[in-house]
């Protein structure tokens, strides 16, 4: 899996555009199920990740991963709670959260036979 590129709005992995956020899970893509952090919005001005939404994505969605990262829109504009990656610390995986433009390359130089990568990306602000 190889993300080609990524704007405002969008996201290009393999040849395919994705007009969405989405979740990739070990070469898999997902739409994000940010409906589960909707209820936040008036908080934050925007849709966060939230706690409750990263539960359902490491309980339901992708389960093996080494590597969490986030992606926080092209300007950084997601919020993510300081208490949505308490889940994670006891799963020993390591968490990158930084600007969508910059976790592609990440992404990307992570992604290696083998290695299990949990992705969430937003795509606009």
């Amino acid at each position: 899996m190889r993300i080609i590129e990524t704007g405002f709005g969008y996201v290009v992995i393999d040849g395919i555009r994705y007009g969405h956020d989405i979740v990739v899970c070990n070469n898999s893509v997902f739409k994000r199920p940010k409906d589960l952090s909707r209820r936040y919005r008036g908080l934050f001005g925007h849709t966060p990740l939230s706690r409750r939404e990263l539960e359902y994505i490491v309980s339901e969605m992708c389960r093996d991963f080494e590597y969490i990262v986030v992606g926080t829109g092209q300007y950084g504009a997601l919020p993510v709670p300081d208490d949505t990656l308490v889940p994670l610390k006891g799963l020993g995986a390591r968490v990158v959260v930084d600007k969508t433009p910059r976790v592609v390359d990440i992404i990307n130089d992570l992604a290696a036979p083998g290695r299990r990568i949990l992705a969430i990306i937003h795509i606009t602000c």
